[in-house]
């Protein structure tokens, strides 16, 4: 005889849902039970609210709003607070930035005019002892003839100032190609500036054409003068030269024009103004006047003493070791590095020289 069966809940027949962590019938351990309903339940209660009111297209609740709105006000008082803080220090530090440059201007200033003066007094003074050498031998056709020769030897060496008619160079930075939309430059700005090598090439042009005398925006070229950059700056002697650039050279205005005009240095150049839209102009004048030069530093060569301990290979002392620099047929020293040039070159159109003046 068979047991009857054991009652059935109807409600049992319903299929089971979700994850259990227990087994069917088991009491439930309150620890499994979070776990279960985390597993079941992956939205926190508050977003399955606001995922069904926007299902629905309900608005959303009034404490959500004023919370939202509340967040938002924080966040702009924040942004602002930051903002004005910023913009307090900024303008506390700008006065004092400003009067530093500012000094710092004026100073430079000052210096180079009173090295502007020294310079003044410095040529008057060359002048009186010029005259007075001329006045002490001009009792002889001897004296005279020897102080012709001391004049021109000072001209050509730029100790002394030269006036007469020559040739007037002008060259200028071009203008960069910019974007239409941002402004921005397009491609290498440096390839659009003068560079030092520049000015190097087309004085070596002006003295191979014939130039007795060259300046460069008022300095002097000599056999020692070097043209070198440091940053953005352009030197001359170790003194700063501005665009527009004008190189001034006293002699043949007429074969300094022609020459010129076949200078290999200068149709490179005239290449750059179609390239980079620089500028360029060459024209006569008849009245040059070329300030004197820096005085040239006089040098004297010490005999080393003999020792009888070292041999002539093994001479040591500064003499031996470092002699003095010679200068170059095309003026001023080979220098064996360019500590001051800082300024990258443009690599395809510059082909600096060394030096300033001589051959080109």
């Amino acid at each position: 005889m068979s047991s009857p069966a054991p009652p059935t809940d109807p409600g049992n027949d319903a299929p089971e849902t979700g994850f259990r962590l227990f087994g069917k019938g088991a009491p439930p351990s309150p620890g499994l039970t979070m776990l279960a309903d985390l597993m079941n339940n992956h939205l926190d209660p508050g977003y399955a609210e606001a995922a069904r009111r926007r299902e629905n297209g309900e608005p959303p609740s009034r404490l959500a709003s004023r919370s939202r709105g509340g967040l938002t006000l924080l966040c702009a008082a924040l942004i602002g607070v930051v903002l004005a803080v910023a913009y307090r220090e900024a303008v506390a530090t700008a006065p004092e930035a400003a009067e530093t440059r500012e000094a710092l201007t004026a100073e430079v200033r000052r210096a180079q005019t009173r090295t502007d003066e020294l310079q003044q007094l410095a040529d008057r003074r060359r002048e009186e002892v010029a005259a007075a050498q001329d006045a002490a031998v001009a009792d002889s056709s001897t004296g005279r003839a020897l102080s012709r020769r001391v004049r021109d030897a000072e001209a050509m060496t730029g100790v002394a100032p030269v006036t007469g008619p020559g040739i007037v160079l002008e060259v200028s930075d071009g203008e960069p190609t910019r974007d239409p939309v941002t402004g921005a430059t397009v491609g290498d700005a440096e390839a659009f500036l003068v560079q030092d090598g520049d000015l190097q090439s087309l004085a070596n042009a002006v003295w191979a054409a014939g130039a007795e005398a060259v300046a460069i925006d008022g300095q002097r070229l000599t056999a020692l003068s070097t043209i070198r950059s440091a940053g953005s700056a352009v030197l001359v002697d170790f003194r700063p030269v501005d665009n527009p650039y004008t190189i001034t050279a006293v002699g043949d205005a007429d074969a300094l024009y022609r020459a010129l005009l076949r200078a290999p240095a200068v149709r490179r150049f005239q290449a750059y103004v179609k390239d980079y839209k620089m500028g360029l102009d060459l024209r006569r004048d008849d009245e040059l006047r070329l300030p004197a030069g820096p005085d040239p530093e006089l040098r004297e060569a010490a005999r080393p003493r003999a020792e009888s301990s070292a041999s002539p290979s093994t001479s040591t002392g500064p003499a031996a070791s470092t002699p003095p620099p010679t200068p170059t047929p095309s003026g001023g020293t080979p220098p064996t590095s360019s500590p001051t040039s800082t300024r990258p070159a443009a690599a395809p159109r510059v082909s600096p020289s060394s030096s300033a003046g001589g051959a080109d």
